[in-house]
């Protein structure tokens, strides 16, 4: 079953790059690694996820864009799968709806996230790219230990920043804050107290910006 999971995420992450390269509003297209710190110790260990795979930005008509990304966790042999709507507010602030499913270990379950909020995005004299995104309205449904899956709300905030050079390449670096509600009797590597914890997510792309190369 795990097996054809793999395959099924390897031939849809291909097929959203292969749409992309042959869309005319193809805007970025590149290679992302992730490295996130999960929220619970594991066997009184830290537990780490690190992915790595491809990401491609299309626009649809004036404001209008698709964010699709598909990788593979080196460390757990599990893939993911992202795909986020995106609608221009103004030339820096845009309104994101996003969905993320990550599979791993022995679970059954993906962790599946689900979430809406606003990105503020953009560059200034000297290459320097800026990025802001919150997250207020996002929930993850997971598995903790083997029990049944369960919703949790789950609000995020991200900062990042890099470089997009005249030549249409970007490099960049963010990092993600998201917050979630600790289940009872868990053990939280960063507890915020009052039933909460965090997961941290260091994240790093290397990509072409075609509306800067163009």
């Amino acid at each position: 079953m795990r097996r054809r999971w793999i395959l099924a995420t390897a031939a849809l992450g291909l097929l959203c790059v292969g749409v992309a390269a042959e869309s005319a509003g193809l805007r970025e297209i590149g290679l992302r690694i992730d490295l996130t710190l999960q929220p619970l110790y594991a066997n009184n260990e830290v537990h780490w996820n690190f992915n790595i795979g491809g990401y491609a930005l299309v626009t649809f008509g004036p404001g209008w864009g698709l964010r699709a990304s598909a990788g593979f966790d080196v460390l757990h042999a599990g893939p993911y799968l992202g795909i986020g709507a995106l609608r221009a507010l103004s030339p820096r602030l845009l309104v994101e709806g996003d969905l993320t499913m990550q599979w791993g270990g022995a679970a059954r379950t993906p962790i599946t996230t689900a979430g809406a909020g606003l990105r503020l995005a953009g560059a200034v004299p000297g290459g320097l790219a800026y990025q802001l995104a919150v997250f207020p309205v996002s929930w993850t449904l997971a598995s903790v230990a083997g029990a049944p899956a369960t919703f949790s709300f789950s609000p995020s905030f991200t900062v990042g920043g890099g470089f997009l050079l005249e030549t249409g390449f970007q490099f960049g670096e963010a990092v993600t804050m998201t917050f979630l509600q600790a289940p009872a009797a868990a053990a939280p590597v960063l507890p915020l107290g009052e039933g909460w914890m965090l997961s941290a997510r260091l994240t790093s792309n290397f990509g072409m910006n075609f509306a800067v190369a163009l």
